[in-house]
């Protein structure tokens, strides 16, 4: 409701999908959100003026699919659990740097960095303020 123009459309398994779909569906994001991990490599991917969500959890801090987004030019910003971590968040860490992909992210903790990508999106691929002017 705050976006109406906006459809969400989720995929699970990047890898049950073939490269081109993959690429495509990448090509059509405003805004790729995922879990860090290798399937946010296809950011590479996504047209002028998109951007990027990565999910982090357990402290995991990485620079990148940062590097990735910024040097192609998109927006970027990282969603994480709000609040101190559980230590139940991390129990299977055992001090790596782990991402656990089956713990649950509200989606109340990923919207401020979901809000800022949209945000900075409409803002990049909004015509013009003269556009209506044209005839």
């Amino acid at each position: 409701s705050r976006h109406p123009s906006w459809a969400l459309q989720t995929y699970a398994l990047a890898h049950a999908f073939s490269f081109r779909a993959q690429f495509r569906m990448a090509q059509r994001s405003g805004v790729l959100v995922g879990a860090h991990g290798a399937a946010l490599a296809n950011g590479i991917f996504q047209r002028d003026g998109a951007a990027l969500v990565e999910v982090l959890n357990c402290g995991h801090r990485s620079n990148t699919y940062r590097l990735l987004a910024t040097n192609r030019g998109s927006f970027y910003a990282s969603a994480t659990k709000i609040g101190k971590l559980m230590k139940s968040d991390c129990d299977k860490d055992l001090g790596r740097r782990h991402v656990d992909t089956r713990r649950k992210l509200d989606l109340s903790e990923i919207l401020p960095a979901l809000e800022k990508a949209i945000r900075r999106v409409e803002a990049t691929l909004a015509p013009p303020a003269d556009a209506t002017a044209c005839g």
